[in-house]
């Protein structure tokens, strides 16, 4: 795939990070995920990707991102950067979805750049070749350690039993802030006769 000229780079660069969704690391890497979520990335990109400074203003970003996709194509005739443009043309405003539906067509990035879906993609690839499990759209996979910090976090949370109406009391949770003190809401505990009473269930 030939690289892009220099007007429409700086056409992509600003409508990319003109974009209010490019203000945040997590709406940069929204924006990236629907773009190119439906087809397998090169092992170069994929590492890239995971390398690539999300931090930056969003020019800076935008430019690290157009450089890595620029005449590179996740799949035969399909460029990285025509799903990118294709995904964004959406969400800017004029004068920039204009030039970019100009672009995209003077540069042969038409209509067929969807990004597969479960119910319409196909792999041509020889079988040998096909990777079995895909992930289509949101990939909402997450490390191991969330768990881990999920199962700390939970050696805090206490179960409060409450005198209050009716023979159950009332029920709710608390959170252990200090060694010898506790935080819960008023309509759990509203007085200190209440918490007098209560009773406290840890793990």
């Amino acid at each position: 795939m030939p690289k892009l000229q220099h007007s429409d780079r700086t056409l992509l660069l600003y409508a990319l990070s003109d974009l209010p969704q490019f203000s945040t690391v997590r709406g940069r890497q929204t924006v990236v995920r629907n773009a190119l979520g439906g087809y397998q990335l090169s092992t170069d990109v994929d590492k890239r990707l995971r390398w690539l400074d999300w931090e930056g203003s969003p020019i800076e970003v935008a430019d690290a991102l157009i450089q890595l996709f620029d005449g590179y194509d996740p799949a035969p005739g399909i460029p990285a950067l025509g799903l990118v443009t294709q995904a964004i043309e959406p969400l800017v405003g004029s004068p920039h979805q204009e030039r970019l539906v100009e672009m995209r067509q003077r540069l042969g990035w038409g209509g067929d750049l969807a990004p597969a879906s479960a119910t319409t993609w196909r792999d041509e690839r020889p079988p040998a070749e096909v990777v079995r499990e895909r992930i289509i759209g949101e990939n909402t996979l997450r490390h191991l350690y969330y768990l881990q910090w999920a199962l700390r976090a939970a050696d805090a949370v206490v179960h409060i039993l409450a005198p209050g109406a009716g023979t159950q009391g009332k029920a709710g949770t608390g959170f252990l802030v200090a060694p010898d003190l506790m935080m819960t809401n008023h309509h759990v505990i509203a007085d200190a006769a209440e918490a007098a009473g209560a009773e406290v269930s840890f793990f």
